[in-house]
């Protein structure tokens, strides 16, 4: 598999589990929203690595790598705080919104939709900045016709 195809097998991945947790909104399964949230962001970045030629790690955490990349780093300091804040909130929920809490809380008792609101658009918002250094690469984001 090439580095595009396994690109664009993480963008598709990354959408669909962000369209997952749309679903698991309107079902108040907030936990849920959050853990599928973080998962596309993750894949999204990963996607992002893959389509700049890195030897994608296989960890969860990958805000740090993803602002060190040059494309990144010419991104507006905004945008790049976002990126970076995002990435980062999204991948401390991993855990508390699989397993719960440290203390024993169930991950349901842990989340609200206000923040399974937030987490669905810092996913969003993500995807879109991955989707759109991509492009301005020259890359593309949908796979071609088959």
């Amino acid at each position: 598999m090439t580095n595009h195809e396994l690109m664009w097998s993480w963008l598709e991945e990354a959408e669909d589990r962000l369209g997952e947790a749309q679903e698991r909104f309107k079902d108040k399964r907030f936990h849920r929203v959050v853990r599928l949230s973080q998962e596309s962001c993750e894949l999204a970045q990963k996607a992002l690595l893959a389509f700049y030629g890195i030897d994608v790690p296989k960890e969860h955490h990958l805000h740090r790598l993803v602002s060190q990349q040059p494309p990144v780093r010419q991104l507006p300091r905004q945008v790049q705080r976002r990126l970076f804040q995002s990435s980062q909130d999204l991948s401390r929920e991993r855990i508390p919104s699989f397993y719960g809490g440290a203390d024993g809380t169930p991950p349901q008792a842990l989340y609200d939709a206000r923040r399974a609101q937030k987490a669905l658009e810092q996913a969003r918002f993500v995807i879109e900045t991955v989707q759109m250094l991509i492009e301005a690469a020259g890359g593309r984001t949908r796979r071609p016709e088959e």
